[in-house]
C-alpha cells in the first residue's frame, strides 16, 4: 500500500512539472510574440535610425550587424525595447533577424540569464525571434546567419 502511495506521489509530481514546464513555455512564446509586435517597425533599418540605433559593429559572422541604443544601456532591461537590433544582408538592403539585449549588470528575461561579459561587453541575450536559429532561439551564434567564406 505504502509503495502505491508512493508511486503515486511520484507520478503527480511529475505531472506538476510538466504542467509547470508547458505553462512555462506558452508564457515564453506569449512575450516573444510581444517583442516582434513591438520591434517589426524595425524591419525598416530607417526607422531604428530614427529611433536611435546605430551600426555599432562589423559584420559578425553568425550573428551580423549590430545596430545599437547607446543611451538603452544600463542596468534596466525592457523587453519591449531591446538594446540591440541584429541584422544580416540580404538581396534587398539589410534584413532584421535578432534583438539583443545588454545591461550593465546580471539580467534575466524570459527564463533566461544573460551571457556573462567578455571583454568590453556587459551582460547580454540574443533572442532570434525574426530568424530561427537550430541552436536555440537565446544562444548567441546562429549558423544560419551571416556566414562568412
Amino acid at each position: 500500500m505504502k509503495k502505491k502511495w508512493v508511486a503515486g506521489i511520484g507520478v503527480f509530481i511529475l505531472i506538476l512539472s510538466l504542467f509547470g514546464s508547458v505553462v512555462m513555455a506558452n508564457n515564453v512564446q506569449s512575450e516573444l510574440a510581444k517583442v516582434r509586435n513591438a520591434t517589426a517597425k524595425y524591419h525598416d533599418i530607417r526607422k531604428a535610425e530614427e529611433n536611435g540605433y546605430v551600426l555599432g559593429t562589423d559584420l559578425i559572422p553568425n550573428m551580423g550587424y549590430h545596430y545599437i541604443n547607446f543611451e538603452l544601456i544600463d542596468e534596466v532591461v525592457d523587453p519591449l525595447v531591446p538594446e540591440i537590433l541584429v541584422y544580416v544582408p540580404s538581396g534587398n538592403g539589410l534584413k532584421l533577424v535578432a534583438v539583443e539585449y545588454m545591461s550593465t549588470v546580471d539580467n534575466s528575461l524570459f527564463g533566461r540569464s544573460f551571457d556573462p561579459p567578455h571583454g568590453d561587453i556587459p551582460y547580454t541575450l540574443h533572442a532570434w525571434i525574426w530568424h530561427p536559429n537550430p541552436d536555440g532561439m537565446f544562444e548567441p551564434f546562429n549558423p544560419n546567419v551571416a556566414n562568412v567564406d
